[in-house]
């Protein structure tokens, strides 16, 4: 699952979650490999255009099983992000946010293609960092639809909708660990910051201000 075979994106480099948990016996030269590897991959073409939307509770169990299908991939390629029934274990969680217009989707036509959630309640990781912000988890892609942008649209449109809002920030973390999956957002947008400890785990935060910019 990723995103352009030329960028490493979120599709197979998925962004880190707190419930994601290590695989301490992969040297980071070899992770890196492995994300170096997953970028090449590209999916069949899309044979329709890509919507992006908000979803609601009727279309959880479909990203659930959408994330889950990531988790597997990436574990069974060593790629040490989300722990497989991880995302289901969350189903309580993610349905509050689906309830709340915090679950957004990427179809083509009828096929769920990608998604992520939105949430304005300050994430933990990011302190008492100042800031009107909504917090971005869980950036996927399908394998059937990596490298063809979808990833950046679903981070294009959810830049639209902070904006929409009055938000000023849309802000976001990954695994600290994947170089590839930084420069990434970098490329998409968004200013690195400092890294910061998340349940055990090292995450890089990262931020683009989406009010007081030039629109593209």
């Amino acid at each position: 699952m990723l995103a352009p075979s030329s960028k490493p994106g979120p599709a197979h480099l998925q962004a880190r979650t707190s419930a994601a948990h290590s695989f301490p016996g992969i040297p980071h030269e070899e992770r890196d490999d492995h994300d170096r590897r997953a970028a090449r991959r590209v999916g069949s073409p899309l044979t329709e255009p890509v919507a992006i939307a908000l979803g609601g509770v009727g279309d959880l169990d479909p990203f659930i099983a959408l994330l889950e299908e990531a988790a597997d991939w990436l574990w069974s390629r060593g790629v040490p992000q989300w722990e497989p029934g991880s995302m289901r274990a969350q189903r309580s969680t993610l349905l509050a946010l689906a309830r709340a217009d915090g679950l957004v989707l990427a179809r083509s036509g009828e096929t769920l293609v990608g998604g992520c959630t939105l949430s304005a309640a300050r994430d933990p990781v990011w302190g008492s960092t100042p800031g009107s912000a909504l917090y971005l988890h869980k950036l996927v892609v399908s394998r059937a639809a990596s490298g063809q942008g979808v990833g950046g649209r679903i981070l294009g449109w959810c830049k639209g909708h902070a904006r929409a809002r009055g938000i000023d920030l849309l802000r976001l973390d990954c695994w600290d660990g994947s170089a590839p999956l930084r420069a990434y957002y970098r490329a998409a947008g968004f200013a690195e910051l400092e890294a910061a400890p998340s349940h055990g785990f090292q995450v890089r935060l990262f931020e683009r201000r989406v009010r007081h910019e030039q629109r593209a």
